[in-house]
């Protein structure tokens, strides 16, 4: 059964749906700037809000985001609000994000930081199912993060799929699809591997002594190039890496190749 089935929704009565099926162990990132909607459509997953067109099919699981738990909650009980609420469980799940030295203390004896990562305790639990995450993981510290995705991880293994509303590229770099809305509008859905390629073109840096030689065997690879000095710069969508190495190993005269590749970060920020 597939986590969750989106049949051509929207939030806004205009402008483009998005039809997508999440299947078990898989991940989708909701992405956009502030404001763009990725809680509206989070909130709209989870129930709490309609779609105002098209229909949807999801599996249960928790819902994570900021000020959803009391302050007085114990992390333990926090960590046994998700699917698997056994003793090794709950100690798996405060032991990813790194609070189980904590497991007697309150939601409101933490720093913001700790916070983000105790409201993510229930999607750290063992289970299936869909959990829906608001934004926590933007929150964590680089060393809770490394822990708190290596238990993702295994989840997604054992069968649960995430929906992640997130701006952390090296989050959605990992991601099987990536939802960029605007406005609450959906401007991009796809793979991270779509979206770069809708970034900036791969450039190629070339220090050579004899110019024309270089050109003849970087043309086909190329859609531009640039003379500076003794510098090419091209610029292409795909197939530069085989022409810097015919360049390097074909040519003594060429002295060095820079390939700078396109970056989902960058394609991001064009939309």
């Amino acid at each position: 059964m597939s986590s969750l089935i989106l049949r051509h929704v929207a939030l806004e009565g205009e402008g483009p749906t998005v039809a997508l099926t999440l299947e078990p162990g898989r991940v989708l990132a909701v992405m956009g700037r502030p404001g763009a909607g990725k809680s509206r459509f989070l909130s709209a997953v989870a129930g709490e809000e309609r779609f105002t067109r098209g229909t949807y099919e999801r599996a249960s699981g928790p819902w994570c985001y900021s000020g959803r738990i009391g302050g007085r909650t114990k992390l333990a009980t926090i960590a046994g609000q998700g699917a698997g609420s056994t003793p090794t469980a709950i100690t798996d799940a405060l032991t990813a994000v790194g609070l189980w030295e904590r497991r007697n203390d309150p939601l409101s004896k933490l720093t913001a930081g700790a916070a983000a990562a105790a409201e993510l305790l229930p999607a750290m639990a063992e289970g299936t199912g869909l959990r829906l995450v608001d934004a926590l993981y933007d929150g964590l510290d680089p060393w809770t993060y490394a822990t708190a995705m290596g238990r993702t991880r295994k989840l997604l293994e054992e069968g649960a799929s995430f929906v992640i509303a997130t701006n952390r590229v090296d989050l959605a770099r990992e991601a099987d699809a990536i939802l960029v809305l605007r406005d609450s509008r959906v401007v991009f859905a796809g793979t991270p591997a779509e979206l770069t390629r809708r970034g900036k073109a791969t450039r190629m840096v070339i220090d050579a002594e004899n110019q024309p030689g270089v050109r003849a065997i970087a043309a086909p690879f190329a859609v531009t190039i640039r003379q500076e000095g003794d510098r090419l710069t091209m610029e292409a969508a795909e197939g530069q890496a085989l022409a810097a190495r015919l360049l390097l190993e074909g040519y003594g005269n060429v002295r060095s190749v820079v390939l700078q590749e396109p970056d989902l970060a960058d394609a991001l920020r064009e939309l």
